[in-house]
């Protein structure tokens, strides 16, 4: 699964690691901080919403300009 956000694709590491995410590839000139947004569940639509903490990683793959 790849996802498309302001041009830049998001995917899973792997299937089995949801919480890790690979950005990318990316120019490094022009993508020297990388912001996005992480939403929650909207527990005022759906009472049945359970929140859980867990880390996500992220890495970015930047452009070496070839």
């Amino acid at each position: 699964d790849t996802d498309n956000y302001r041009n830049l694709f998001f995917q899973k590491y792997r299937s089995t690691k949801k919480n890790i995410l690979v950005i990318g590839p990316v120019p490094g000139k022009r993508y020297s901080e990388i912001i996005f947004p992480i939403l929650s569940p909207d527990h005022a639509s759906n009472k049945d919403v359970h929140f859980l903490k867990y880390p996500i990683y992220v890495d970015g793959n930047r452009g070496r300009g070839q």
